[in-house]
C-alpha cells in the first residue's frame, strides 16, 4: 500500500492487515500482527508479506476482502495512492494486480477547535471519553489529539472511562490549561459495540476489539498504547452473548450490524 501526506512528513504509522480466509473456526478471518513503519519523508510503502498458513487459506472468491487498517499516524491526514496485490508467489514474475484511489483518511480531529486573538484555543468537548488521566499531571481525551497538561487547574473527579463534556482553554504551545468549565459522567449500562467509547458504533469499534485480542500488552486496559481498551468500552465491546468477554465474535458482530445484517445489538446467535 503505497501513501503519502500532503503536509510534511508521514512520521510514525501503525496499523495492521486482515484478509477473507476459509478457516470457520476463526470466523473466516485473519489478522497480521500489529506493524510499525517510520517514514522520514512524505511518501512511503507498507507491505504486508503474508505468512504461509494465512496464505493457504486466503478467500479470494465469493466477495473475499483485504483491509488495510491504521490504528495511528503522525500526520493527521494521509492519501491511500495504490494498492498492489501480488497473487502469485513467484519472485521472479509476479503477478499483479494495482488499484489505484486517491482518499483522504482523518486519524484524528481538530474540527471542533477555534483560534482566539488571545493565543489560547477553548476545545469544546461533548461526550468525549477519558482515555488517560494522571491527577495534577495529564488528561487524554478520545475526540483531542494531544495530552493535556492540567498540572495548573483543579478538575472535577474524574476517572478512565468517564464522559467529559465542556469547554478546556489551553495553550497550543504546550497544551497545558488554563481554566476548564466541564460535566464528568460515568457509565453505567454499557452502550453495546461502542468499545471506544465514543457514543457511536463504527468501525473503529471492531478494529479495537481485534487489537485487544491481539496484542493486549498495548492496547488491553492496561495497555501502553493512549486509545487501549477502558473497562466500559470491555463491557460495551462485548456486543456477542454479553458476559462471555471479547472474542472475535464481537468484533464481527459490530461489522455485522454496521452493513445492516443484523439491526439489534447485543446479538445471541
Amino acid at each position: 500500500v503505497s501513501i503519502s501526506s500532503n503536509n510534511g512528513s508521514l512520521g510514525k504509522w501503525q496499523g495492521a492487515f486482515g484478509t477473507s480466509t476459509s478457516d470457520a473456526s476463526n470466523e473466516y478471518w485473519a489478522m497480521s500482527k500489529d506493524m510499525q513503519e517510520t517514514f522520514s519523508g512524505n511518501k512511503g510503502t507498507v507491505t504486508w508479506e503474508v505468512p504461509s498458513d494465512i496464505a493457504d487459506i486466503i478467500q479470494y472468491n465469493y466477495g473475499g476482502e483485504i483491509k488495510f487498517g491504521t490504528w495511528w499516524i503522525d500526520c493527521q491526514d494521509f492519501n491511500v495512492d495504490s494498492i498492489k496485490v501480488y497473487t502469485d508467489g513467484s519472485s521472479t514474475t509476479p503477478k499483479v494486480t494495482t488499484t489505484t484511489r486517491q482518499t483522504t483518511t482523518t486519524t484524528r480531529t481538530t474540527s471542533n477547535v477555534t483560534t482566539t486573538t488571545s493565543g489560547r484555543l477553548p476545545y469544546r468537548a461533548g461526550g468525549d471519553t477519558v482515555m488517560v488521566y494522571t491527577p495534577g499531571r495529564e488528561l487524554l481525551l478520545s475526540g483531542f489529539p494531544h495530552v493535556f497538561d492540567i498540572s495548573g487547574v483543579t478538575l472535577p473527579q474524574i476517572e478512565q472511562g468517564d464522559t467529559i463534556s465542556g469547554i478546556i482553554i489551553y495553550n497550543p504551545q504546550n497544551y497545558k490549561v488554563d481554566s476548564a468549565d466541564i460535566e464528568v459522567s460515568s457509565y453505567d449500562d454499557p452502550v453495546y459495540g461502542d468499545a471506544n467509547c465514543n457514543g457511536k458504533v463504527q468501525m473503529n469499534d471492531a478494529v479495537l476489539v481485534m487489537q485487544v485480542l491481539a496484542n493486549g500488552d498495548l492496547f488491553g486496559e492496561d495497555g501502553t498504547e493512549p486509545t487501549h481498551i477502558t473497562a466500559q468500552g470491555r463491557k460495551n465491546g462485548d456486543c456477542y452473548i454479553p458476559g462471555t468477554d471479547l472474542t472475535n465474535k464481537d468484533a464481527l458482530t459490530i461489522q455485522k450490524y454496521l452493513i445492516h445484517s443484523i439491526t439489534v445489538l447485543p446479538a445471541y446467535n
